[in-house]
């Protein structure tokens, strides 16, 4: 990290390459420390770079900008991936990265973790995705502002799209178009 950020400053510029390498530093330094963590506690934990599973779609006539800071991966299941990670247990990784083609670092963009979960979900073919956060679901409006909004405990794709899309934060909308492919649920769950 120390040497990414000493070029950019000789340079005097961050390009959007740049950018997607320094960002992706805490996913990976976390999630490093975590499975040492985890495997020095006893349970057994492998750690899986995401940039080696998730690689973004090459985007004709996107931005450079887009293309590394604001990535779209495959959701197609992989049955090799799925038989490849099977065996090994608890499994740590990270969120919001992923690589292009050429093997370079990028970000999926704002709710890149959701999206993650989303993509990881489709590719393993998984019964199910949970998003954890700090509510307990989708409101009818914001919980915070309007105290008589109602908890929905059952949504369609097309519905949790819509809220997503329209503002509410608990659920990035770009996480629902893998699982809705792959035919997915998705719960999300409150950490408290």
């Amino acid at each position: 990290l120390t040497r990414l950020v000493h070029g950019a400053a000789l340079v005097g510029e961050v390009t959007p390459r740049l950018h997607a390498m320094v960002m992706a530093q805490g996913e990976l330094m976390a999630t490093t420390l975590g499975a040492a963590f985890l495997n020095k506690v006893g349970i057994a934990t492998s750690w899986v770079d995401a940039r080696q599973v998730l690689t973004a779609i090459d985007e004709p006539l996107t931005t450079s900008a887009r293309s590394y800071l604001s990535a779209t991966c495959s959701a197609d299941a992989d049955a090799q991936l799925q038989h490849h990670l099977q065996s090994r247990g608890v499994i740590l990784t990270q969120g919001f990265i992923a690589s292009n083609s050429l093997g370079e670092t990028v970000l999926l963009g704002r709710g890149g973790s959701d999206t993650t979960a989303a993509y990881f979900a489709a590719r393993l073919g998984a019964s199910r995705c949970e998003i954890w956060t700090d509510v307990p679901g989708l409101y009818t409006a914001n919980p915070l502002l309007i105290p008589t909004s109602r908890l929905l405990l059952h949504l369609d794709y097309d519905e949790a799209q819509e809220i997503a899309s329209t503002g509410a934060t608990v659920l990035h909308p770009r996480c629902i178009p893998p699982l809705r492919h792959s035919q997915i649920p998705l719960f999300v769950r409150c950490t408290q």
